[in-house]
């Protein structure tokens, strides 16, 4: 049974509500202190509840000194600026010193009323930094990369590696075995082993280097050149997977993939060369607007989602200069 309760103070009346159990008593009391949302049906049932297993449940209004209000609907609350500048206005009014007690003991129970670090959310200590997710995350987008260029590869016939020569020398033209090593990311044994193979079947040619008499240069023959152009299609698969993320979400991924294969160059992890940002042609935040950076290869403006990690026009600049050119891409102005 609830029975609405008043008491006189400070010449106010301060209100609540009193849930009783069934029975002639005495019983145990609860003092059940509401949350940001006041009295409101919701706490009227956890009240009821309480009385139900056989104590006293004191519920008061804590916002009483602010005369009667209108009930706050929570599906809105935090989205109408109204109302959200109401309740933050009643929470911000009400402080501990407003609560005295003239009791020299008591236990409560109570909500807080908004989440504060005295009442953390459970995930905050039990998931994984994020950065540490993320991690797993690529590690098994890699697997699956993995997985599809060996399928891929296995249905031409050719191993994996053999098919990042032949589409890096119909994307590039004719390379060294020294070349394909830097710009692969694979030893010079592996590529010479591959080339071997490749020559063998007739996909690829080797003609001396005039820049180097020592060096040989490769070119793919016109079936390599077809089946180059086909392994360059490979990675295309992942292009499907980003069908559910927004316009903005693909702008803000492809930001982090940017940053995330710089951070790996400077490991020695993967090869450089191949973006805008290690280029001697790129201008970083030369500009306001949407258009801040610049491409000095072709004189034209580049939008940050412009910018290329493949670029066959790519001139490595030199170390300090590449140095210069992050600063200024990642802290313009």
């Amino acid at each position: 049974m609830a029975e609405r309760i008043e008491v006189a103070v400070e010449g106010r009346v301060a209100d609540g509500i009193a849930f009783l159990p069934e029975g002639a008593g005495p019983s145990p009391l609860v003092v059940f202190f509401m949350d940001a949302g006041g009295l409101r049906p919701a706490l009227t049932h956890m009240g009821e509840r309480l009385a139900a297993t056989g104590y006293v449940v004191v519920q008061p209004n804590l916002y009483w000194r602010s005369g009667p209000l209108a009930p706050f609907d929570f599906a809105t609350v935090w989205t109408d600026p109204r109302e959200r500048q109401r309740i933050f206005a009643l929470m911000n009014g009400f402080t501990l010193a407003q609560a005295k007690v003239g009791i020299d003991k008591l236990g409560v129970l109570s909500y807080d009323l908004g989440m504060t670090p005295k009442n953390p959310n459970p995930f905050d200590e039990d998931s994984e930094p994020l950065a540490s997710r993320i991690a797993t995350g690529l590690h098994k987008i890699g697997l699956a990369m993995k997985q599809q260029a060996w399928q891929q590869a296995n249905d031409e016939g050719l191993s994996a590696t053999q098919g990042q020569i032949l589409a890096a020398l119909v994307a590039h033209g004719p390379l060294t075995g020294s070349e394909l090593s830097v710009r692969l990311g694979v030893t010079l044994p592996t590529i010479s082993d591959s080339a071997r193979v490749l020559a063998d079947k007739k996909l690829v040619t080797k003609s001396p280097d005039p820049r180097h008499p020592r060096a040989s240069l490769l070119r793919p023959t016109k079936r390599g050149a077809a089946l180059g152009a086909r392994a360059r299609s490979w990675p295309e698969f992942m292009a499907a997977s980003l069908v559910d993320l927004t316009a903005e979400e693909q702008r803000a991924f492809f930001s982090g993939v940017v940053k995330m294969i710089h951070a790996l160059q400077q490991q020695g992890l993967i090869p450089l060369g191949g973006m805008c940002v290690t280029c001697t042609h790129f201008r970083p935040n030369v500009r306001e607007g949407a258009s801040p950076h610049h491409c000095a290869f072709v004189d034209a403006p580049l939008a940050s989602e412009q910018l290329r990690v493949e670029c066959a026009e790519h001139e490595l600049a030199a170390e300090g200069t590449r140095a210069a050119l992050w600063a200024r891409f990642i802290r313009p102005g």
